[in-house]
């Protein structure tokens, strides 16, 4: 089984509905990592090629995620868009994608893990 890990981040505000300080608007520069796993590998000896998946990373980031406001954004008008539930979205979201990768067998999305700051982090994994 082979195991690819790919970071990058996003600045975004949010506010935390019903949180007692992080309840007004506010920002951060979200970092972020995936993990992706197969077994099989390509022609050239790639599970992915690292510029594909940075290439789905800019889509996210740019049409959901950066320079936003997440409590804007569908998935985090009924839930609060903290770390925990960032994970989950980015997660699921990825999976589609990388559910059958160029024909090469499964390529599945291990985990996300999201800082909000330096110190604090929060993965999301189905297992």
């Amino acid at each position: 089984m082979y195991q690819l890990a790919v970071k990058s981040h996003f600045c975004a505000a949010h506010h935390l509905r019903g949180h007692p300080t992080c309840g007004t608007t506010h920002g951060h520069t979200f970092f972020y990592e995936i993990c992706l796993s197969g077994e099989k590998l390509d022609k050239l000896g790639m599970l992915v090629d690292f510029v594909e998946v940075k290439s789905v990373l800019k889509v996210l980031e740019t049409d959901w995620l950066d320079h936003t406001n997440l409590n804007d954004k569908t998935p985090f008008q009924k839930v609060n868009p903290t770390a925990e539930n960032l994970s989950s979205f980015i997660y699921k979201y990825l999976k589609n994608i990388f559910i059958n990768y160029m024909g090469i067998g499964v390529v599945e999305v291990k985990s996300v893990t999201v800082w909000e700051s330096p110190e604090c982090a929060v993965t999301y994994s189905e297992e």
